[in-house]
């Protein structure tokens, strides 16, 4: 008879295994003595028997290996287009900030400490 995929939920105590969160596709290893699932109780685990954790295993890690040159490609390509789109990018012109900080405080254009001593 063959074993099913045992469903169990955050906070579940469970005996020692390899549990699987499908939402954050993350592996919890509960040691021998038994354990929590971390998180709430909607998060899902899957616990997964040993022969399928070796057999999933590298599968995934080749998965991996493969994906890997693309996932660079993907990101020099995508540094590359901010870069491109920062050239076509204006920007508002700068403006003195002593003379805009006077005009708001209804002074005229003298920056404070400038004041004239008469003689």
């Amino acid at each position: 008879m063959a074993k099913r995929l045992m469903k169990f939920h955050g906070g579940d105590e469970v005996r020692f295994g390899f549990y699987w969160n499908v939402r954050e596709w993350e592996a919890q290893i509960v040691p021998r003595e038994g354990g929590e699932l971390k998180g709430r109780a909607d998060v899902t685990y899957v616990r997964l028997p040993l022969l399928a954790l070796l057999v999933l295993a590298p599968i995934m890690g080749g998965v991996y290996a493969i994906f890997l040159p693309f996932i660079g490609i993907a990101m020099v390509l995508m540094y590359l287009a901010g870069r491109l789109r920062s050239f076509f990018k204006t920007t508002p012109p700068a403006v003195d900030a002593t003379a805009s900080a006077a005009e708001a405080h209804g002074k005229s254009g003298t920056a404070p400490g400038d004041s004239k001593r008469a003689a």
